[in-house]
């Protein structure tokens, strides 16, 4: 699992960030990597109005172009939005995985419909988040050199 503090310009026009963790999984012990999964953290010190689920094409843009293998194909992965404690000052309640079905076109320009996109049960997000071996949000950030984002202390 490689994990990212990423930046992207904004389509509102300043620059948003999210930690961006990505998993590529082998369908075999010996094999390569066959697919993959992108879990985007939304971070409660991002501005406001930048989230992620604003700017899809710009994020799934900043992820291909900074963290994949330039000739990973994009139907190889699963994207997801991840929602906590970490996204707000509020009181949250359990974490919350959306999937979401980005597309390309002939240019490699990539498509969003918030239509399309799949919150998933608690019992299938807490699933995906133990084959996915995910840190908790804040002990990621905890363990960063700063100028990682503070995690909360309460």
């Amino acid at each position: 699992m490689s994990s990212a503090l990423l930046r992207w310009p904004h389509r509102r026009g300043a620059t948003a960030h999210c930690l961006a963790r990505v998993r590529l999984v082998a369908d075999d012990a010996r094999g390569e990597p066959t697919r993959g999964y992108v879990v985007l953290s939304e971070l409660r010190d991002n501005p406001r109005g930048l989230g992620i689920t604003t700017d899809i094409p710009g994020v799934v843009g900043a992820v291909r172009a900074t963290l994949l293998p330039a000739a990973w194909p994009p139907s190889a992965l699963r994207w997801y939005v991840h929602h906590g404690d970490f996204s707000t000052y509020d009181v949250a309640g359990a974490d919350t995985l959306t999937q979401l079905f980005p597309s390309w076109d002939h240019d490699d320009v990539v498509h969003d419909d918030v239509h399309d996109h799949r919150l998933l049960r608690p019992h299938r997000a807490a699933a995906l988040q133990r084959f996915l071996v995910l840190r908790p949000v804040t002990d990621e950030l905890q363990a960063w050199p700063a100028p990682a984002p503070r995690a909360a202390t309460e």
